[in-house]
């Protein structure tokens, strides 16, 4: 069913957070079917939520001072994985947990361009 779902451009990332270890799967099409590659988050779950819950607080504030928390959220989801997110240009997010708080669009990337200045950002359920 994947594949019906992943044209080319079109990459999905799912998230999953276990009550000590948390998990990205970064999915994208492939001649051969979807690849799937799973890759541990380099965050524990506990700081991983409190984190999250920063930023959608943070941005639910208004306050400009979210960029910090932001940046680093995006570092820790995606930043080993910038190459995958290269020709990414729809990203289907599946979050998990306090990520579904979250807006991902605002998550700026380490050159400062926001995720929705790269790719249209839509979600679904896990």
């Amino acid at each position: 069913q994947l594949s019906s779902l992943l044209r080319p451009g079109t990459d999905i990332a799912a998230f999953i957070i276990e009550p000590t270890r948390s998990w990205v799967y970064l999915i994208k099409g492939g001649a051969q079917g979807p690849d799937v590659q799973a890759h541990r988050l380099p965050i524990e779950s506990t700081a991983l939520s409190t984190l999250a819950a920063r930023v959608a607080d943070g941005i639910a504030a208004r306050d400009l001072g979210f960029a910090s928390s932001a940046r680093e959220l995006y570092g820790l989801l995606f930043g080993a994985h910038e190459p995958w997110l290269k020709d990414v240009r729809q990203l289907i997010l599946v979050p998990d947990g306090a990520l579904w708080r979250v807006p991902f669009q605002a998550l700026p990337s380490a050159d400062g361009r926001y995720l929705i200045e790269r790719m249209t950002v839509s979600y679904a359920p896990s």
